[in-house]
């Protein structure tokens, strides 16, 4: 669409041409409701109909209902500079375009021969020209346009269209520069790819899924028989653990501010350990029915169950549903500590680098107040890992212009809440947006519950050999 846009715009201003968001903008919102209209009524010509993850799915909920009725529309011309967001990183990540920074200026994007590469077979659509300019100039679709044009913008028409879908697939596993940088990342997506179907094998499984068994294996695996895929993507979930543990932490912390109207560390953390009653999910992960002051964090570290966290993928509701005071800290705590043992012989062995971030200060924290009285301990932790980065985070943002979200603000040691309750965030993982991607080329299935299972000609490209 940017190369007829481009082409377009030239010819209509004679050579040299100034493209504004608007412009850029309604002719996209053009192509997106023609996206959406084409694969809604995709069974019209064989296909499932699904329109998971396209855009305006909602946006143009009136428009889809009156074109379905009367069988025309006028074509819509807003809202559509969503298009361009979304799919401008994966089109440069695959070297189809390229940033103006690359020598190829006054344009908001430029297009490389790899890019060009997809303009053949797309112009080779029947009644091409009437749907591009149609696109263009604007005016009103019919059935009679869709009827020809719709298998070729529906997205689940991309596996059955092999010139296009082979286009892409070169573009996406075969690098378009022999620079370093280029070369890696290919290197990566290639290896993430092939480990995630060799994860998911003949069965179906989500991503999460994969991220989980790859984890646990690692964790049970001698160090040096992991491969690199595998401790990238262990450490990453280990990473994303840890973070949620001291969300975790924070929201306590402001939950247990609110309760206090005003409270030191010290205050929160005996609050902490004088819940009354443990939530069965944190006695579970714990292995204990109760907390006495006498405790250690070591000791509490080596009496942990060692299936805690460790079978199948992280239970995030779990831990957000702990509302009782002092159980969402704990919980917390509980996943801190379960990560610093299930890594404790990667991280001695140096096989996981040493990236001097909040995971590895994290561990830092449970290994220096180890031997500490637990109360102790959980006081440095709600200092160290959730007061102290939360005002550091904020306050910095906030002297960059951003709004004001602070949790609670300090006056010495001691510390006032805002009002502004926390939901502990467990970051998303863009595997799941991978597996869509291969599903959408005709190398996955798409199963419910975000599952994927891979199909003949997914297992021959993703699995040499189709073992």
């Amino acid at each position: 669409m940017l190369a007829e846009l481009y082409t377009y715009e030239l010819r209509v201003q004679n050579g040299r041409a100034t493209l504004t968001e608007d412009r850029l903008s309604e002719v996209l919102a053009r192509l997106k409701f023609l996206v959406l209209v084409a694969s809604t009524t995709g069974t019209e010509w064989g296909e499932s109909g699904s329109t998971f993850g396209v855009l305006g799915s909602t946006v143009y909920t009136d428009q889809l209902a009156e074109f379905q009725q009367k069988g025309a529309l006028e074509l819509p011309s807003q809202r559509g500079v969503d298009v361009y967001g979304t799919y401008v990183m994966p089109c440069r990540g695959f070297g189809l375009l390229s940033d103006p920074r690359d020598g190829q200026g006054g344009v908001p994007i430029a297009i490389t021969p790899r890019g060009r590469a997809l303009l053949p077979p797309r112009a080779a659509m029947p009644r091409y020209g009437a749907i591009r300019d149609l696109l263009l100039e604007g005016g009103v679709l019919t059935w009679d346009h869709l009827r020809i044009a719709g298998p070729h913008f529906s997205v689940n028409g991309l596996a059955n269209d092999s010139i296009e879908r082979d286009t892409l697939l070169r573009s996406m596993f075969e690098r378009y520069r022999d620079t370093p940088d280029v070369a890696k990342s290919y290197e990566n997506f290639n290896m993430t790819t092939r480990w995630a179907a060799g994860l998911i094998g003949s069965g179906a499984t989500s991503a999460a899924d994969i991220i989980a068994s790859n984890f646990a294996q690692v964790v049970a695996a001698v160090p040096s028989s992991a491969t690199p895929v595998q401790l990238i993507w262990m450490e990453y979930e280990l990473r994303r653990r840890v973070h949620f543990a001291c969300e975790l932490l924070l929201a306590d912390v402001t939950e247990t501010l609110q309760d206090l109207t005003a409270g030191t560390p010290n205050a929160i953390a005996e609050r902490w350990l004088s819940v009354e009653g443990l939530s069965p999910a944190v006695r579970e992960v714990l292995g204990v029915d109760g907390i006495s002051k006498e405790m250690t964090l070591g000791g509490m570290l080596h009496t942990m169950p060692l299936t805690a966290f460790s079978e199948g993928r992280l239970r995030v509701e779990e831990g957000r549903n702990q509302l009782s005071g002092g159980n969402m800290a704990l919980y917390g705590l509980a996943l801190l500590l379960a990560s610093y043992r299930s890594s404790e012989q990667l991280r001695s062995t140096k096989t996981l680098q040493d990236r001097r971030d909040g995971m590895e200060r994290a561990f830092e924290l449970v290994k220096r107040f180890a031997d500490r009285p637990i109360l102790q301990a959980m006081r440095q932790l709600a200092r160290g890992l959730a007061v102290e980065p939360h005002l550091a985070t904020t306050l910095r943002k906030m002297g960059q212009g951003q709004k004001c979200s602070l949790r609670f603000f300090p006056e010495g040691e001691l510390l006032h809440p805002t009002g502004v309750r926390v939901t502990p965030g467990f970051s998303g993982s863009r595997l799941g947006n991978v597996l869509g991607m291969l599903a959408d080329a005709g190398l996955c299935n798409r199963h419910d519950g975000g599952r994927y299972s891979l199909t003949e000609p997914g297992r021959r490209h993703l699995l040499k050999g189709g073992d």
